[in-house]
């Protein structure tokens, strides 16, 4: 399954916005560069990792950049 991820260029265009205080013609370059709804949601309420370049999980870390690194490592813990 591919995750969906916001590109560099969208990046650069919204990275100095401030998600909770968006202008009118912000949120409508928003709704038009940021298509996927729980990215948008996302963005929307949380802000951009300026890490990962997307969309926290959150209003902390950026769970995306603390997990993904050792997700690799990650095992079940069986034995089998």
């Amino acid at each position: 399954m591919n995750e969906i991820k916001l590109s560099d260029d969208v990046f650069e265009q919204i990275k100095d916005f401030d998600n909770k205080y968006l202008t009118e013609e912000q949120e409508s370059l928003i709704d038009k560069l940021i298509t996927d709804e729980e990215l948008k949601e996302r963005y929307k309420e949380n802000g951009l990792c300026k890490k990962c370049k997307q969309p926290r999980i959150d209003s902390g870390d950026c769970n995306y950049c603390l997990f993904q690194p050792n997700f690799k490592n990650w095992t079940s813990g069986n034995h089998d």
